[in-house]
């Protein structure tokens, strides 16, 4: 039995800290969806919520994602859809019927849909869909132990492993259930909890810290269970450290600038490092704009450009090691959206400048402090 697992499509989210225009729809990902798991004869699709970005998705929007669920419906392939906390299902705010061929969980309550492959293998599908924003309550603990009447069990569950807000559980609550796979939503960075607790992922990233874009193949057999992370994604967001170290002349710097920005398709952030050769130039094109003008004249997606810290001395010091839990997730966003609305404030505080402040944070911890663990959710 095979099947595709997709989370956080949020259709109608477009491409955010762009300042050029770029021919690629991030909603176009969908059809390569939809063809791949044609070309690859799955049983059924899994959407695992947050299949808008909207709670109130346009109507155009909702016609696209229809027409193309339509496609499985013609090749034969069951769908199992969830929404999660961006797209919480309301009753009245949907133009259209889904097919016949989805299997839509409308309450918030834990429900079981069971399912018959072409080959007759019989599975148990376990999920619930948000109604709201947030869900406080541990719902894991409200779904049913594995019903070994059938073949094979899964459950679909949009949330957060540990947190508050997004329906919080823990891995030893999903491994009591017993199910053969777990198909998680939410966390746009791929990660797995365990052989068979799965994030994909978003199949795109939205943005410069989703830099994962991949959707998960699991064929599950008696003798076990065989995953594959798949890439459909045709665009990329790249970080690209370059090492200027021994470039003396702006031309040596254009070629290793270039050799980084190899693939058009790509959305790039440039970090330079060891630039003490030729400091003064970069910083003037780069406070200038005029060198990110140039790339993008030449059809480059340039994101964001950052000189690194130059190493003053050749002498590192020993990293201070700290428990895990020694340091709190600071939410700069969070904070930001508790103060104080003054147009001063809002104007220093860009979305530019807390990128920043979480990236220069994020470098002093890891140059001077050793911890474990981290995952990015949106």
């Amino acid at each position: 039995m095979k099947f595709l697992h997709v989370a956080d499509l949020h259709l109608d989210r477009e491409f955010e800290g762009l300042k050029q225009k770029v021919a690629y729809k991030p909603y176009k990902i969908l059809e390569e969806i939809t063809d791949f798991s044609i070309e690859e004869s799955v049983d059924f699709l899994v959407l695992a919520g947050d299949n808008f970005h909207q709670s109130k998705p346009s109507i155009k929007m909702q016609n696209y994602f229809i027409q193309e669920l339509k496609k499985l419906e013609a090749a034969g392939i069951t769908v199992f859809l969830i929404f999660g906390n961006h797209d919480y299902y309301r009753q009245n705010i949907y133009w259209f019927d889904f097919p016949k061929n989805v299997q839509v969980f409308y309450s918030q309550d834990i429900e079981t849909k069971y399912f018959e492959t072409g080959n007759g293998e019989k599975i148990a599908v376990s999920a619930f869909s948000y109604l709201g924003p947030h869900i406080n309550q541990n719902k894991i603990k409200e779904y049913p132990k594995r019903d070994y009447s059938v073949d094979y069990h899964i459950g679909i569950f949009h949330g957060e492993v540990g947190g508050s807000s997004y329906a919080p559980t823990t891995i030893t609550d999903l491994n009591t259930k017993n199910y053969d796979y777990w198909a998680l939503g939410h966390i746009h960075l791929q990660s797995s909890l365990a052989d068979n607790i799965i994030y994909p992922g978003t199949p795109i990233g939205r943005n410069r810290k989703e830099i994962t874009s991949q959707v998960a193949l699991v064929e599950l057999t008696d003798t076990g269970m065989k995953l594959e992370l798949v890439d459909l994604s045709p665009t990329h967001w790249k970080n690209e450290i370059i090492d200027l170290s021994g470039l003396s002349t702006l031309s040596q710097v254009m070629f290793e600038i270039r050799q980084h920005l190899e693939d058009e398709s790509n959305f790039y952030s440039l970090y330079f490092s060891n630039y003490q050769d030729i400091e003064e130039q970069l910083k003037e094109v780069l406070t200038s704009g005029e060198l990110v003008d140039s790339l993008r004249a030449e059809g480059k997606v340039v994101v964001k450009t950052r000189l690194l810290p130059l190493e003053e001395s050749t002498s590192k010091h020993e990293k201070i090691d700290l428990p895990l839990d020694a340091l709190s997730h600071l939410d700069f966003y969070r904070i930001v959206e508790n103060l104080p609305r003054n147009i001063e404030i809002q104007k220093i505080i860009s979305e530019d400048f807390l990128d920043e402040l979480e990236s220069d944070l994020s470098n002093f911890i890891d140059e001077n402090f050793s911890f474990q663990g981290g995952s990015h959710e949106n």
